[in-house]
């Protein structure tokens, strides 16, 4: 027996061998989800749950300075895409992206990498209607809202043109399909139907149910599924004025810049722009003005 062998142990495993095959002091690594990597610092905002869904390369039209666009999206989700397009916008230039016939969805670029463009969605909930029902219904929502909430304090801004400025209202409700309920998002809804975010997938072409809570329940069929977002088109046109019997939540009127921007990123920087949404006070007292025209 050679010394080698004593040590390691030979073709019949003597077990008077010195030394032990140890097991390893971690688990099989199988993918990057068994890896634990420590954040640095606490999320700043509202995260997915899941992986931003892919959308198979999905083409789409775009409007960009009023010009129609070919794009394709790489990936969607319900708080922005990432797409493929010929053109070269600025940060913090203005898309549309046409996700449907009648569906389109208002985005602000946030970088740009050779061909392709990081895009964030609008937050607040569209009203497609006229302005004169869109003020009856905004403000209906807001006359709803606690006193505190409606009154808080506005820190003063430069004055700029608030004809751009946007609602800061979203709403949100239950969609009902067979025995499952999942919560959703609209971002946009009309007399006819609406654009939701859902994390849960639906079928395209499948019957569902929109809860708006209050007993305003809006049965209705999937016409069309990207990423998680759905196109529904209600059983019947609904009407816009119910919208303020359901209770919005309010969006912060300013974007705020992410962490790893607040070193390298100067204050005039357009990653620094707001989405120019009003804050509660604003809309409050834009619509009184209007009552009293």
């Amino acid at each position: 027996m050679t010394i080698r062998a004593e040590i390691f142990g030979g073709p019949e495993e003597r077990k008077t061998r010195l030394l032990v095959r140890k097991k390893p002091k971690q688990a099989e690594v199988t993918a990057l989800t068994d890896v634990v990597i420590a954040r640095e610092e606490s999320r700043r905002t509202d995260m997915r749950h899941e992986d931003r869904p892919l959308a198979e390369r999905k083409a789409l039209q775009v409007t960009f300075r009023s010009r129609r666009h070919h794009a394709l999206v790489v990936n969607l989700s319900g708080g922005g895409a990432m797409i493929a397009a010929k053109f070269t916008p600025n940060i913090g230039e203005r898309i549309h992206l046409h996700l449907a016939e009648n569906d389109v969805i208002e985005c602000v670029v946030r970088w740009v990498k050779d061909e392709h463009l990081g895009l964030e969605f609008a937050h607040e909930t569209k009203l497609d209607c006229n302005e004169e029902k869109k003020e009856t219904v905004l403000r209906d929502a807001v006359s709803r809202m606690p006193c505190e909430i409606a009154m808080l304090p506005v820190a003063p801004e430069p004055a700029n043109d608030r004809s751009a400025d946007r609602h800061p209202l979203i709403w949100s409700g239950q969609l009902r399909s067979g025995q499952h309920t999942c919560p959703v998002r609209l971002r946009n809804i009309s007399s006819t139907g609406a654009l939701v975010q859902c994390d849960r997938s639906l079928r395209d072409g499948a019957d569902v149910i929109l809860d708006l809570g209050d007993g305003c329940d809006l049965p209705a069929k999937v016409r069309w599924v990207v990423g998680d977002l759905a196109g529904l088109q209600f059983a019947e046109p609904f009407e816009l004025e119910q919208l303020s019997m359901c209770k919005p939540r309010v969006m912060s009127h300013t974007w705020v810049r992410p962490a790893y921007l607040e070193s390298d990123v100067s204050a005039e920087s357009a990653w620094d722009g707001p989405w120019n949404r009003m804050s509660l006070n604003e809309l409050r007292a834009q619509l009184e003005g209007f009552l009293k025209h």
